[in-house]
């Protein structure tokens, strides 16, 4: 029976590999625990390595920890710690990237596959899957790719101001303003608002600046009726802009209306010192701003025509701004109530009746519209 004993001891001992007779570990974990098949985690004290299944020790025991291969996003990567810093190492043991850094994020998280952030004196940069830095450690903070609106783009903040990198790294926006907005977020997909100074301006997709960086505000573009034009305020004062930054109504009014609420679609009310006027699309007054207020087109009961109040006395205009009916009633009611063609006016409360060209059709000297012969 020792016999027997002995010579399996002895057969053992012979085919047993020589790394695991020569190192003792203190724990041994299952292989692929770890997450590749033929590697098992190893102990010795309070660190950490790798062997394979043929006892030669592939990562050495000097990690204070060792992590799940690909649960940084990539299969063949694993997370390693070495006096609170960390790297990244590959399923030979070969360190992909150097432990120095206080963190090192998930690939992919960024919006990016085959990137991952990384920290250093808590500043920020972005490396590839073979290590490389993409992004220099520099920033406070990086943003994810696309969250801007621009798949490539993502915002980086340094000292608190604001700029935006591509996928190569480079700067598209320099890192000068207190805000960069979405792409898009303003009507246009290719622009987005910038802030400087709590002054606003539009960048486009290559950080060209399109509106200066002068306005109190930007409204987004079509909010105004008309898809390529955007509202600006400087000094509390409003104006137009076009897509290409050109003002084409200046910026001096109080108030501009939405194009086409007053019954013309290429019409916009506007508003100087509380008086009203009208502008067409090309920025031109049509109305002058002089009337204390103006009323839809087609309220009247004539597609054409609308009320303006001077005084506390009303008129007729018509879409080219011309007076049809003078401003001398205090109040004119609409056409085809009493007649298809005309319309009962008050003054010096007598009651008469205009036509369509604001000619006076019946004398106004009845106290009464219904007496009107």
């Amino acid at each position: 029976m020792m016999k027997r004993f002995l010579l399996l001891a002895w057969i053992v001992l012979l085919f047993a590999p020589a790394a695991w007779s020569q190192i003792e570990f203190d724990q041994i974990a299952n292989f692929g625990s770890r997450g590749i098949s033929n590697l098992a985690l190893v102990r010795k004290g309070n660190h950490f390595g790798m062997i394979d299944n043929q006892g030669n020790l592939v990562i050495p025991v000097e990690y204070e920890s060792i992590g799940q291969f690909g649960a940084n996003g990539v299969s063949g990567l694993a997370l390693v710690r070495k006096r609170n810093y960390y790297g990244l190492i590959d399923t030979h043991g070969k360190l992909i990237v150097p432990v120095e850094y206080e963190s090192i994020g998930r690939f992919g998280a960024n919006g990016v596959s085959g990137f991952a952030s990384v920290r250093k004196r808590n500043y920020y940069g972005l490396i590839d899957t073979h290590g490389k830095l993409i992004v220099p450690v520099e920033y406070e903070s990086i943003g994810r790719f696309g969250a801007n609106g621009v798949s490539g783009f993502a915002s980086v903040r340094k000292r608190n101001y604001y700029g935006l990198i591509d996928t190569h790294g480079k700067l598209v926006v320099p890192v000068e303003y207190e805000s960069i907005g979405r792409f898009g977020a303003n009507g246009v997909s290719g622009f987005a608002s910038v802030r400087k100074r709590n002054y606003y301006g539009l960048i486009d997709t290559h950080g060209k600046l399109i509106v200066p960086v002068e306005y109190e505000s930007i409204g987004r573009f079509g909010a105004n009726g008309v898809s390529g034009f955007a509202s600006v305020r400087k000094r509390n004062y409003y104006g137009l802009i076009d897509t290409h930054g050109k003002l084409v109504v200046p910026v001096e009014y109080e108030s501009i209306g939405r194009f086409g609420a007053n019954g013309v679609s290429g019409f916009a009310l506007v508003r100087k010192r509380n008086y009203y006027g009208l502008i067409d699309t090309h920025g031109k007054l049509i109305v002058p701003v002089e009337y204390e207020s103006i009323g839809r087109f087609g309220a009247n009961g004539v597609s054409g025509f609308a009320s303006v109040r001077k005084r506390n006395n009303y008129g007729l205009i018509d879409t080219n701004g011309k007076l049809i009916v003078p401003i001398e009633y205090e109040s004119i009611g609409n056409y085809g109530v009493y007649n298809p063609k005309w319309a009962l006016v008050k003054k010096n409360d007598k009651f008469g009746f205009i036509n369509l060209e604001g000619e006076v059709v019946v004398p106004v000297r009845y106290d009464d519209p219904n007496d009107v012969e």
